[in-house]
């Protein structure tokens, strides 16, 4: 890449990640607030609402967001109004339709969904804003506007987290009106992506067979990818929540929250990786695509290797202080989740490659394999050992995927450098394998964990190349004002 492009590509993953990390800050308080002024069990509820706005949402997405991307990226001045017109066009359709069919499924069915029907109206508000946002959000991203991003992010999650504080202490946080926040935190946000997307001209509603398939052949490998990801990763909650309980569900959430942190700071990463790796991949430059996808594993890697050891060491007293003593029986799901985070970021990484080089059927292809073993799984797991099934399941058709994907790669004729990369874990398992052997003889006190941690960042910050290199430029970079040209 040439000098410029990587300062660019610098200074959108800088900004995109510390925006990211401080929403992740606000998202901790957050849920902190949830855990102490909410029951288990209504929690629990609120998280399954949460996943069927997302199911909804996936639905309706036919892989239009990345497709978004992609053919903004890849067309001219003239050419981007009409495109987002007629892929906005088809989001508005398919939206109406899945709206109408919720409804009819809610009447027709009453009884069995039961006390649940009281939730239609803001669950539907809640999908339907959702999914607009989410398709702009696309557009930001294709037009580089990644300044607007986080601080869009930012106003979501800092409104949010004044609501639950606010109605918390009033001792009003009831299920409804843990909805009714959500509905209006991303509405705001909403409003500001409509205000400040860089669309010259009017945007007109049209669409035509031919336009519809032109975009579907593209789209639609993605959309069945994103639908089996989302399929995977919230089908536990309903398994959970019919084999054990709301509360378990509550668990498995509240477990998820610390590694969902770690990924959406590396989703952000993504989010400046996808532009830059089409452009690479579109114009012929494949030994630079390459290069650019081992630098982004390495530098993530070497970032949250300690994050790692950090959890290891103080997993207990980092859990009570997040989440409540109520919760603090979900450590070990935490540290193993952990695992899965660095599993799938990578098999993330690869498929958006596969995707920018034009091959979205070998994503889609391990996305299935995965999301079979994982379902398949998770129901004989769930049933033995709750929410902690899981954890195990992900873990296992995690592995599976990351394999798979790597197989994908070589026949693209890309390269992974996988002993440079995991060097950073490969030091942080070593460290956490002499801690755990030690403590099977003499606990670790808090003092003494203290000071094998800065011992490790220490000796990891000389060691460790990459780590070295990218606090190196995130130093300098934050020395200057956020800004991208």
């Amino acid at each position: 890449m040439a000098s410029e492009e990587k300062q660019k590509l610098l200074r959108a993953s800088v900004l995109t990640s510390s925006g990211q990390v401080i929403s992740i800050i606000l998202l901790f308080v957050s849920t902190a607030i949830l855990a102490r002024f909410v029951a288990p069990d209504v929690l629990g509820g609120f998280f399954i609402i949460l996943a069927v706005s997302v199911f909804m949402e996936t639905i309706v997405s036919l892989g239009l967001e990345p497709t978004l991307v992609k053919f903004l990226t890849s067309s001219n001045e003239s050419e981007k109004n009409n495109i987002f017109s007629k892929l906005l066009t088809i989001r508005i359709l398919t939206q109406v339709a899945i709206s109408a069919f919720f409804i009819l499924t809610v009447f027709f069915f009453e009884k069995e969904v039961g006390d649940w029907s009281d939730y239609k109206y803001v669950l539907l508000s809640l999908f339907n804003i959702s999914s607009l946002r989410n398709f702009f959000n696309a557009a930001l991203q294709a037009n580089k506007q990644f300044k607007l991003l986080v601080l869009i992010q930012l106003s979501q999650t800092i409104s949010k987290v004044l609501a639950y504080l606010i109605f918390g202490l009033m001792q009003s946080l009831d299920l409804f009106t843990l909805v009714l926040i959500e509905n209006i935190s991303i509405g705001m946000g909403f409003i500001f992506q409509i205000k400040s997307i860089k669309i010259k001209k009017t945007v007109k509603f049209h669409i035509n067979k031919s336009d519809l398939r032109n975009f579907l052949s593209f789209a639609f490998p993605l959309y069945l990818n994103s639908f089996l990801h989302v399929f995977t990763s919230r089908i536990n909650n309903f398994l959970i929540a019919y084999f054990v309980n709301l509360k378990e569900v509550a668990n498995y959430e509240i477990s998820r929250k610390i590694p969902d942190g770690l990924n959406r700071v590396t989703s952000s990463l993504t989010l400046t990786y996808y532009p830059f790796i089409s452009d690479l991949i579109s114009t012929g430059r494949t030994k630079e695509a390459n290069d650019l996808l081992n630098r982004y594993l390495s530098y993530v890697f070497s970032l949250t290797a300690p994050v790692f050891l950090l959890f290891y060491l103080f997993r207990n007293e980092i859990t009570v202080l997040f989440f409540g003593h109520t919760y603090q029986n979900v450590s070990f799901a935490i540290l193993l989740l952990l695992v899965v985070y660095v599993f799938n970021f990578t098999s993330s990484l690869i498929g958006y490659t596969l995707v920018a080089a034009g091959k979205p059927d070998y994503s889609f292809s391990v996305n299935l394999l995965r999301s079979l073993i994982s379902v398949s799984s998770s129901i004989p797991l769930i049933y033995l050992f709750g929410f902690m099934g899981a954890v195990y399941s992900l873990i296992i058709s995690n592995i599976l995927g990351i394999f798979i994907s790597y197989l994908y790669l070589k026949k693209m004729f890309f390269q992974l450098y996988i002993l440079r990369s995991l060097l950073p874990f490969s030091i942080t398992f070593f460290i956490i394998f002499a801690i755990f052997l030690i403590q099977i003889f003499s606990p670790l006190s808090i003092f003494i964990s203290l000071l094998i941690f800065i011992g490790y960042i220490l000796v990891f910050s000389q060691k460790v190349e990459d780590f070295r290199i990218i606090y190196s430029r995130i130093s300098s970079f934050l020395k200057e004002k956020y800004r991208i040209s």
